[in-house]
């Protein structure tokens, strides 16, 4: 699809590409709902992301996925030497913008940054200025979250919510919590715009259809997500399910996601405390692909996840997926979800007690007309408001608005 009112854009990630994980898909669908649009898209990694010797690498260093072209700049296996991953990282920023002048050149485009890198965000933004280009920088989390575990976070913090902002021509955030925070933060209004969470329908269905796990039980409820309780609420509803399982012999729990060692074992120790082995199936971290089949054949999908300040200021894409299965979504409310969702309309809330989730799910298993009814509301809620192509193309109106 050609348009004369089509425009060029760069995606640029320090993240996977095209499968990875929330972040990845969200380019991914994004990217979709642009070309739909009839404006050319190319997503450029600058780090190498695939793990060495994994047999699941994914990712070659460049190709076209679903119609869209992208490319590693340098590498795209990350090395298990320091010395060595520095290097990588040194020279896939420096052909990240080799790459960019030799673009810029024969096209006129507009670049957004995906996921935060300190060093190469400066350089983007002086390399901006020096070329006359307009750079949008994409914020999906409040800065902190990316800061946790590293040295001196609250510098970090401030960095990124007090300068880096300022740096790009525009900012385009998920929500409007994360939207009012960098207000707050004193960022100008006029440099900020939302870009909401958004999915492309046809990639969900031809995967939901392509791509098949076929040792899932007959009967399941599913998760997907992180394996951190603290997150997620997995334990929670590993308890839940094991009260469950007593009056619903036939329903399993399948799990996917991805744990460090401690979460991975306090799950297992919770499984083999309630002799659940042939009960709950495992999956671990799933390739995006396989995940709508899983979602499309469960019988309920949970989400658990408690307060956090990840959860008031982001909007998960799991949620997005879950509710365009078309399946009855049993969920906690965290941030902007509230906007969204309603009880017994577009899904089913729980406050996240274990008591609670069991009281949801059996509501949920026990009425499959409500079910079915709630599902297909959900389903509705997501081609109204999350569609990629309907969100992308808002998005190039406000990019051209803000250019003049």
């Amino acid at each position: 699809m050609s348009s004369d009112n089509s425009n060029n854009f760069i995606f640029i990630t320090n993240n996977s590409f095209p499968l990875g994980m929330a972040l990845s898909n969200r380019i991914l669908s994004l990217s979709l709902g642009m070309i739909k649009n009839g404006h050319a898209v190319t997503v450029l990694c600058i780090r190498p992301t695939e793990v060495k010797g994994d047999n699941r690498i994914q990712n070659p260093i460049e190709g076209i996925f679903e119609g869209i072209h992208y490319k590693y700049s340098f590498q795209n296996v990350r090395s298990n030497s320091f010395f060595k991953r520095r290097t990588d990282d040194f020279f896939g920023i420096l052909f990240t913008f080799v790459y960019l002048i030799k673009r810029l050149v024969k096209h006129k485009s507009e670049i957004v940054f995906f996921g935060n890198s300190f060093i190469f965000e400066v350089l983007l933004s002086i390399f901006a200025k020096i070329f006359g280009v307009f750079v949008i920088k994409e914020e999906s989390e409040i800065p902190s979250i990316y800061f946790r575990n590293k040295s001196f976070p609250m510098f970090r913090f401030n960095v990124y919510t007090h300068i880096i902002p300022r740096m790009f021509s525009l900012n385009a955030v998920m929500t409007d919590n994360l939207m009012d925070f960098f207000v707050n933060k004193s960022i100008p209004q006029k440099k900020i715009i939302k870009l909401p969470n958004a999915i492309d329908v046809d990639l969900f269905e031809k995967r939901a259809k392509l791509f098949k796990i076929e040792s899932l039980p007959n009967e399941y409820i599913a998760f997907s997500g992180s394996l951190s309780n603290k997150k997620d609420g997995v334990l929670t509803l590993i308890e839940a399910f094991n009260n469950l399982s007593s009056c619903f012999r036939e329903l399993n729990l399948v799990l996917m996601g991805a744990g460090n060692e401690k979460e991975l074992k306090e799950i297992q120790v919770l499984i083999d405390k309630y002799n659940l082995q042939s009960k709950v199936k495992f999956l671990g971290k799933v390739n995006s692909s396989y995940v709508p089949y899983v979602l499309c054949n469960a019988k309920v999908l949970v989400s658990l996840r408690p307060p956090s300040s990840q959860a008031f200021y982001g909007f998960p894409t799991k949620i997005i997926e879950y509710l365009l299965s078309g399946k009855p979504v049993v969920t906690s409310i965290t941030g902007e979800l509230n906007k969204y969702m309603i009880d017994k309309e577009n899904c089913f809330i729980t406050t996240g007690s274990k008591d609670n989730v069991i009281e949801t799910i059996q509501l949920v298993l026990a009425d499959n007309i409500l079910a079915n009814r709630i599902g297909a509301n959900g389903r509705n809620l997501v081609l109204k408001e999350f569609n990629a192509e309907t969100i992308a193309q808002t998005f190039v109106k406000q990019c051209i608005q803000n250019k003049h």
